[in-house]
């Protein structure tokens, strides 16, 4: 470079600014998608319900003091969540299919709006956790395969035997 050439007339100043504006681009870009899936991934969750015991709840139905229930049947024990005449506050309570025609039966004696459905316990199995892990195992192929892109442009536009 001669002495008062100024930056602007080196033949690769718009070169390096063009690629620097791209990767600086190029990672608002994986930011902007890593808080996107973070924002997917994260579920509001439901409050708090408070928890009862098998006598309270019994206790409870003894006194007809349940306005509504959903119910969901696992394979050996009930969730009821439910919501007390005396306050709008939800309760849960997990109870023996042994005594779910009773409770039933006396629920809907009682007044009480009964809903009832099926559910399936929450497997922790293996296939679940890599099928969660897909697209995070896909984003991380893509970036290496642009970073590996990136790499080889580069090695190939400065040429054999030039620092990179």
């Amino acid at each position: 470079m001669k002495v008062g050439t100024s930056r602007a007339d080196r033949p690769d100043a718009g070169a390096s600014s063009v690629t620097a504006a791209k990767t600086f681009l190029f990672w608002m870009a994986m930011i902007l998608l890593a808080v996107l899936l973070w924002k997917m991934s994260s579920v509001k969750s439901p409050p708090p319900r408070t928890s009862l015991n098998d006598s309270q709840f019994q206790a409870q139905l003894d006194k007809k003091n349940i306005r509504s229930v959903h119910a969901t049947v696992y394979q050996t024990r009930t969730l009821f969540i439910f919501e007390r005449r005396d306050s709008e506050e939800r309760f849960q309570a997990y109870v023996s299919n042994d005594h779910l025609p009773k409770i039933i039966h006396d629920l809907q004696d009682s007044g009480a709006d009964v809903w009832v459905e099926g559910g399936r316990e929450q497997d922790n199995d293996w296939v679940s956790i890599l099928l969660d892990a897909v697209p995070f195992i896909i984003l991380l192929f893509v970036f290496l395969v642009i970073l590996r892109r990136t790499r080889m442009s580069k090695a190939r536009d400065l040429g054999p035997g030039q620092p990179q």
